[in-house]
């Protein structure tokens, strides 16, 4: 976190509604357009989630202990759209889970930064062979579950299982800082 972020975070404590509107100016484009990916294009529901996670910011300013400002923003949107689609009773949470796990794939890879980018290697070297290829096969060469489960033989619902316990466990490292590796 950098050091006006954390000034930042340091005023909006003491109360200060410059500083809100300041770490609003700073990230709302794009927390926006990161819920609006994985809104599939609802820029209401965009706007309304970005919006929600500020108030909500705002209202918990004396309780909050943010550590990484941008990691926690980011995180709030998607449980921000995560609780929405809940309370619209819509499938899409599954799709927002996988979408945002592809996000997080992307994100390590374009922002060309060795250490994470090491880390995320270490991490799937460290999964069990099966539970390796599988996500390999699905996140690095783009192969649906169902052309996974046909090449591997196995069911698909297993490659989705499979799946879900690998990126679980990257999530666990990148939150640990590697220390699970």
């Amino acid at each position: 976190m950098t050091t006006n972020e954390e000034f930042l975070l340091e005023e909006l404590q003491k109360g200060s509604q410059a500083a809100l509107n300041k770490l609003y100016q700073l990230y709302w484009k794009r927390l926006y357009a990161f819920a609006y990916k994985f809104s599939g294009g609802d820029e209401s529901t965009s706007e309304r989630v970005v919006q929600d996670v500020f108030i909500y910011i705002w209202e918990n300013r004396n309780s909050l202990n943010i550590h990484n400002l941008k990691s926690y923003l980011f995180q709030a949107v998607k449980y921000q759209l995560f609780s929405y689609y809940n309370q619209q009773n819509n499938q899409q949470t599954i799709y927002l889970e996988e979408q945002f796990e592809e996000f997080v794939l992307e994100s390590v890879a374009d922002q060309n930064n060795e250490a994470i980018f090491e880390l995320l290697n270490q991490a799937i070297a460290s999964l069990p062979e099966r539970r390796k290829e599988i996500v390999q096969l699905t996140k690095i060469k783009g192969l649906s579950i169902a052309e996974v489960a046909e090449q591997l033989d196995i069911a698909p619902q297993t490659v989705k299982n499979q799946l879900l316990i690998a990126m679980n466990h990257l999530k666990s490292v990148f939150k640990k800082g590697g220390e699970e590796v």
